[in-house]
């Protein structure tokens, strides 16, 4: 065999290795497969077409330069979702917005006169506690509120007339009458 007929031979196994490979490419080639090699080229070269632009580029090297902080804030982020604690906050967060929503100007006008009223009211309320937490209102709240004063009531099933006269005789009675007749004569006085 001469030289020539050795490349000869050599083509023809070529030239029939590339036609079995081509009609094997064009039996396997349905539209779909060309249709999912079309989109992944045309995705490929606008990656490409993007990653070209200097501005991205520097934008994607930054971002990679950060890949430790971005790393630890994956990590965080991990971990409150784990922990729960995500949730929460989204909670939260859905709250304030709820309120946010809420509060429109008809709303925080309410709000404001109802702090009004709250805060003209605050030297009456003053007033009051500081009359009925004095010395005789209490003393007449502690007295109604006794453990002696109820199991004198339940020992008592029936009062008579001697109990009566025995009560005013008892000098703690009187003193409790006197104050009871005197708060009266006041009342009676501003009214």
């Amino acid at each position: 065999m001469t030289e020539s007929q050795i490349f000869k031979n050599n083509d023809t196994e070529v030239l029939d290795s590339l036609s079995t490979t081509l009609d094997f490419l064009k039996d396997i080639m349905t539209d779909d497969v060309a249709e999912n090699i079309a989109s992944s080229l045309a995705g490929i070269m606008t990656i490409g077409k993007e990653l070209s632009d200097e501005k991205i580029n520097s934008e994607i090297i930054s971002i990679l330069r950060k890949s430790n902080e971005i790393s630890d804030i994956l990590s965080f982020y991990s971990e409150l979702r784990e922990e729960g604690i995500l949730d929460i906050l989204k909670g939260f967060m859905y709250g304030a917005k709820s309120l946010k929503d809420m509060l429109n100007d008809e709303a925080i006008e309410k709000l404001g006169n109802y702090i009004s009223i709250t805060l003209e009211s605050l030297p009456k309320i003053d007033q009051f506690l500081s009359m009925a937490f004095d010395e005789v209102p209490m003393a007449f709240m502690k007295a109604l509120n006794s453990e002696k004063l109820k199991e004198e009531i339940k020992g008592k099933e029936r009062v008579t007339n001697k109990d009566l006269i025995a009560a005013f005789n008892d000098p703690a009675t009187k003193k409790g009458l006197l104050i009871f007749l005197l708060a009266m004569r006041e009342m009676g006085k501003s009214i």
